[in-house]
Formats: structure tokens, C-alpha cells, sequence
């Protein structure tokens, strides 16, 4: 007969760096599960986030998967990369997740996760355009 093999567990995950525009983001040396919303400005939406999967049979054996809803539909393909880049993000609101699999195709109970919020450039919010609208047709006037 030959040893049963324990059912193994869905790994935990966690941020273990995020640089926004060229400047980290306060996390624990433990990393980050969850960080809260972050409201960004039109200029910060360079994104370079690292993440890492606990598993303590062998570093090897974790694949992650990854989306930033508002952008992509659906997971991206399992990949043995600990870190993703986004460039010139859109003005909007951004939610990232990414779990981890391990070797039996188990993921993450709980994704982790990071919502932020880019605000659009002075000149393209609704105040500023009716500022505009408002002293063009005064000059008009």
C-alpha cells in the first residue's frame, strides 16, 4: 500500500511591493493581503506591483494569475512571474487581483487586492470645462 498524500492547501498571497510613479508604497515587511483605495493623481498612473504566494513545500511549485479589472475581462494565463508593470493607465477606477495556484491546481481562497482611483487631468474635469464654457460665452456675450 502506499501513503495517502495529504490534500494540500490553497496558498495565501500577499503584495510584497507597490511604486507608483517611481515611489514605493508603505507595506509591511510581511506584505499586504488588502491594501485600501488609493486616489491618485492624472500624473501617477505608472504601476510596477510585486506580489508573492506562501507555499512551504518548494518555491517552485506556485504559478500566479493576475487581472486589473477596468482593463482586463477575465484571469491571465498561470505564470511563474512575481511581478507586473502598467503604463499610462486611463484616467478611472482600477481594482488589481492576483492569486496563486499551486502545483494541484488549487488557488488562492482569497485573491489579493488593491483598488485605486486615477482622476483625470485638470483641463478634462467637468468643472474646469464649464469654467471654459462659462468665460467663452461671457466673452461672446
Amino acid at each position: 500500500p502506499q501513503a495517502e498524500r495529504k490534500a494540500e492547501k490553497p496558498p495565501p498571497i500577499y503584495f510584497s511591493r507597490v511604486n507608483i510613479a517611481g515611489e514605493d508604497l508603505a507595506i509591511t515587511e510581511a506584505g499586504a493581503s488588502e491594501i485600501p483605495l488609493l486616489q491618485l493623481s492624472s500624473s501617477a498612473n505608472n504601476l510596477s506591483i510585486e506580489f508573492v504566494g506562501l507555499d512551504y513545500t518548494s518555491k517552485d511549485n506556485l504559478k500566479y494569475q493576475y487581472k486589473l479589472e477596468g482593463i482586463d475581462e477575465d484571469w491571465s494565463a498561470p505564470t511563474t512571474r512575481r511581478e507586473v508593470n502598467y503604463a499610462r493607465l486611463a484616467a478611472g477606477e482600477y481594482r488589481f487581483l492576483v492569486r496563486a495556484v499551486n502545483r494541484e491546481g488549487i488557488a488562492s481562497i482569497t485573491p489579493a487586492s488593491f483598488e485605486f482611483h486615477i482622476f483625470p487631468p485638470v483641463y478634462l474635469r467637468w468643472w474646469f470645462i464649464l469654467l471654459c464654457l462659462l468665460f467663452a460665452g461671457s466673452l461672446f456675450y
